[in-house]
């Protein structure tokens, strides 16, 4: 990792929730060479780079809570940090110090977002996290399942720290493509099939989101309840960065 990273200054009134340091932290582990994404199984910001993976959890402040959830993701990743907002004289706290020194005893990394030169939100990296080591990293199914959902997704379309909003999964984004397919009209599952949607089956009979109706013998159409859904989503991937 590059330690050279620009350093930044504290700017808590932009930071009002953790979706807002999402973009800054993606961008930090994008300049590493990392493929990134969010909300993968419940990790706020996943970054992969040659099989190796690291989770980014967000937050306001750094809590006994974030603390716990920290280190249990160390059960299945290669590296743990945390993203907070920078905020002025805190640095300089005697608490402060003793929390640092928490994180780096459990091998916990830290970021701070703020705001550059130019006063756009950046990242810096105050101190990196210990490589997890094959004791603590003891569930490797999790890590497998986390590291196909990441895989399956194309591209990126949730915001990391995000609360109470529907996350873009690999199921939900295989019901999205059939549910486009299906906004030109009714279609039977040879033409979905023809359109190179090879999870279409699964998605119609499952329909866990209530987004399409049976029409007729092997023929689907999207119910109201999927044209809404659509609307939303599309708006959504439209600001797909």
């Amino acid at each position: 990792m590059d330690p050279a990273y620009r350093k930044v200054k504290s700017c808590p009134s932009r930071l009002k929730n953790e979706r807002d340091l999402y973009v800054p932290v993606r961008q930090f582990w994008q300049a590493q060479g990392y493929d990134v994404k969010a909300e993968v199984n419940y990790v706020d910001v996943l970054a992969v780079r040659d099989n190796h993976m690291v989770a980014i959890e967000l937050k306001l402040n750094i809590n006994f809570d974030l603390l716990l959830q920290a280190s249990n993701r160390q059960q299945y990743m290669d590296y743990v940090y945390v993203a907070v907002p920078k905020r002025g004289r805190t640095l300089y706290t005697a608490r402060w110090q003793k929390i640092c020194a928490l994180l780096k005893r459990l091998g916990i990394g830290l970021l701070l977002v703020g705001e550059d030169m130019l006063g756009e939100l950046a990242v810096q990296l105050m101190f990196e996290a210990k490589a997890v080591d094959s004791v603590q990293r003891f569930n490797p199914r999790r890590r497998t399942k986390i590291f196909e959902e990441f895989s399956g997704r194309e591209g990126d379309v949730n915001v990391g720290g995000s609360v109470g909003v529907p996350i873009m999964t690999v199921y939900r984004q295989k019901s999205f493509l059939v549910a486009k397919a299906l906004a030109q009209g009714p279609q039977t599952l040879r033409q979905l099939r023809a359109r190179n949607l090879l999870a279409c089956e699964t998605v119609l009979q499952k329909n866990a989101y209530g987004w399409f109706v049976r029409v007729g013998r092997g023929s689907y159409a999207l119910s109201e309840k999927g044209r809404e859904a659509l609307g939303t989503w599309n708006e959504d991937l439209s600001h797909e960065e």
